[in-house]
């Protein structure tokens, strides 16, 4: 059953082609007139502004770098929660942190579209009560073919949206009775403006939720791909996730997101609030 419409590979192809265009033209003129903006952006992705003017370019509408508003329904879902955020890095593999996990009141995962196996939920947790995803093309090819975990789940949050695939988002997140909340265009680049780089899904969901009033925040399975270190797909994941990511993703684009432009940005954010818990891995990086 295919629940989910996906974009013909056609349309997606002359859409990013469209868009590359215009965003490559405004990224000229941004550096010719203000190249310190170009220079503080470290990603192979266009700028925060080039993306403003491709999207006004292409699908004329208004939009602008704007301040994240708090969703009342996500407000309502989460305030006074603790809650642990769990991403699918291996760095927690064989701590045995899942009966840590599944004790929170919520369990938020990132960028995971399926039934954990029972041989990871000792170290990953068995409980998802709500992920936030990409929520590109090929993630919802992946949900189709697990549509009982997402009937299961109790919120979706876009944290990276494909900007181009709103609307089709929209469409398709009608199809199911589980909650969502799309941040808009303007609230995703002024985070990316303010960290440096297109953010890690993850780590964008991070920030979102911190805006809210929660109780607590444990952080695990979020290692900015190996702090950095990272260069390809080998060990980076826990092994169902990497199997999914292959199946239905194809190779990492790490050249996107810049790990320690996040890592900077994160450093600060733990200065700033005082709920944040982190598994042993990202505690010793962070705190020593």
């Amino acid at each position: 059953m295919n629940r989910f419409k996906a974009k013909t590979i056609k349309n997606q192809r002359n859409t990013h082609i469209l868009f590359d265009y215009h965003a490559n033209y405004a990224d000229r003129v941004i550096e010719e007139r203000s190249p310190y903006m170009v220079e503080n952006w470290k990603s192979s992705s266009h700028s925060p502004e080039a993306h403003i003017y491709a999207i006004k370019k292409i699908f004329k509408k208004d939009i602008r770098f704007k301040k994240y508003e708090l969703d009342p329904e996500l407000k309502k879902f989460i305030k006074g929660k603790r809650i642990a955020f769990v991403g699918p890095s291996s760095s927690i593999k064989e701590l045995g942190l899942g009966t840590k996990i599944d004790s929170y009141d919520l369990v938020f995962r990132a960028n995971q579209h399926y039934e954990l196996p029972e041989e990871e939920t000792e170290d990953y947790g068995q409980k998802t009560d709500a992920i936030i995803t990409c929520l590109n093309q090929t993630t919802f090819t992946e949900l189709n073919s697990n549509l009982d975990f997402i009937d299961k789940i109790k919120y979706i949050i876009g944290g990276n949206l494909l900007l181009w695939d709103r609307e089709s988002v929209e469409e398709n997140l009608e199809s199911v009775d589980t909650n969502s909340h799309l941040p808009t265009d303007g609230e995703i680049l002024a985070i990316d403006k303010e960290v440096g780089t297109i953010c890690n899904t993850g780590f964008m969901g991070i920030i979102l939720l911190l805006r809210y009033p929660i109780k607590e925040l444990f952080i695990a399975g979020v290692d900015f791909y190996d702090f950095g270190e990272a260069v390809g797909k080998e060990n980076v994941y826990s092994s169902s996730y990497e199997e999914s990511s292959n199946r239905y993703h194809g190779d990492l684009r790490l050249d996107i997101h810049d790990q320690e432009s996040q890592m900077n940005y994160f450093s600060r954010v733990l200065e700033k609030y005082d709920n944040i818990s982190l598994d042993p891995i990202l505690d010793e990086y962070f705190n020593d």
